[in-house]
């Protein structure tokens, strides 16, 4: 046996024994994702590791009572049952390293197919498994996928048949870029909207498989179908999202300072990806989850949902709504620097309405410098607004 060998058998040894480190579970991950060989070659170890640990854990507990048996006969049930919950804790370790691995395994298995952020398409483009790029003509573009996964519908009318394998696990990506929408209606009957500077991660079906899971980066909007059966995960770079069915907003835009999520209807399971601060909480319709990156914590609170979803329909919701957080939200839509005193942020607002996401994005700082009784100037990219 090859010393590369020893150390991964060593590796799967200690993943399931409990002791292995984050590093050795990270480099366990890594190794597997290389190859399906090594996949293979890993669920070969662990069943013998596990194997080897149930038959030395028999032994131990052989010899323990033969020498200890009566004395464990009399002992009060309290003493017994802490012993239990002792027992408990350490299977939960065990089992929450097994948990970690295979939501890395999985994580990284959809990250890889990711397109680099920094490059934004001039179009909304759909990569598709097969490898071929459709791009799409329209600002708000509509996607339906069959059932099966073999044929997908584009802007109500071109059907496209694609080569489907239960073999192909290579998923399909939906790039969505500055001043663009795209409504997706995956396998299951799930959609999912997503806003600009934006890329879903998605399979062609669901079928075979005990979850449907996708990849978001940016800010998508989800009505999920239900099924009890297949709970259905959103991915992002730090978080995870399980629901059965229900609707949601997730913003988790690169480069940003927090991950949020906003809950229309049902429940939605959040978790963070830290093994060591595992964090997870369940929201309620009109909730929202904010996970900060720096302080690696996840804080809920009470939201006007409207506020974190209209841009999905075409516009942005006035009433109740912060003009930093409005010009927030315009800035990432249209991909410009708005710059404005300190003293306009903070400024009261009364706004009621709707700002219509125009394709002219000139006629949307217009109106926002109409309602509020602004100017404004254009310097390139950037957007300098100021009292009248």
């Amino acid at each position: 046996m090859s010393r590369g060998s020893q150390h991964i058998q060593k590796l799967v040894s200690k993943y399931v024994s409990g002791n292995a480190s984050i590093d050795e579970l990270k480099e366990l991950g890594q190794w597997i994702q290389q190859s399906a060989e090594n996949k293979q070659r890993f669920s070969s170890l662990k069943d013998t590791a596990e194997k080897a640990a149930k038959s030395q854990t028999q032994k131990e507990w052989t010899r323990f009572e033969a020498r200890y048996g009566d004395q464990l006969q009399a002992k009060p049930k309290r003493k017994l049952f802490v012993g239990l919950i002792a027992m408990a804790a350490s299977v939960t370790i065990i089992v929450g390293l097994a948990s970690y691995l295979f939501l890395f395994e999985n994580h990284a298995s959809l990250e890889q197919y990711a397109v680099n952020t920094d490059v934004i398409p001039e179009k909304t483009t759909l990569n598709l498994s097969d490898g071929t790029n459709i791009p799409l003509e329209k600002k708000h573009s509509t996607i339906e996928i069959d059932q099966e996964g073999s044929s997908i519908i584009i802007e109500n009318k071109k059907a496209i048949k694609t080569e489907t394998s239960k073999k192909n696990t290579k998923p399909n990506t939906l790039r969505v870029p500055y001043g663009k929408t795209a409504r997706l209606t995956l396998a299951d009957g799930t959609i999912v909207t997503l806003n600009a500077r934006s890329q879903l991660i998605f399979p062609d079906n669901f079928e075979g498989v005990d979850k449907r899971e996708v990849m978001l980066i940016g800010e998508g909007y989800f009505d999920v179908t239900h099924n009890a059966d297949k709970p259905f995960k959103v991915q992002t770079k730090d978080l995870t999202y399980t629901v059965l069915g229900t609707s949601f907003n997730i913003n988790s835009y690169p480069n940003q300072k927090d991950v949020s999520a906003v809950l229309v209807s049902g429940s939605l399971l959040v978790e963070n990806g830290t093994f060591l601060n595992k964090q997870k909480v369940i929201l309620k319709p009109g909730e929202k989850s904010s996970y900060s990156l720096v302080q690696k914590q996840i804080n809920v609170s009470k939201v006007n949902t409207s506020l974190f979803t209209s841009w999905k329909d075409g516009y942005l919701t006035l009433e109740k709504n912060s003009i930093s957080n409005l010009l927030k939200q315009i800035e990432q839509f249209y991909n410009v620097q708005i710059v404005a005193d300190q003293s306009l942020l903070t400024k009261p607002s009364q706004l009621t309405g709707k700002l219509l996401l125009e394709d002219d994005p000139i006629l949307v700082y217009q109106a926002l410098c109409d309602l509020t009784n602004l100017n404004f100037q254009m310097d390139g990219n950037k957007i300098v607004l100021s009292e009248k």
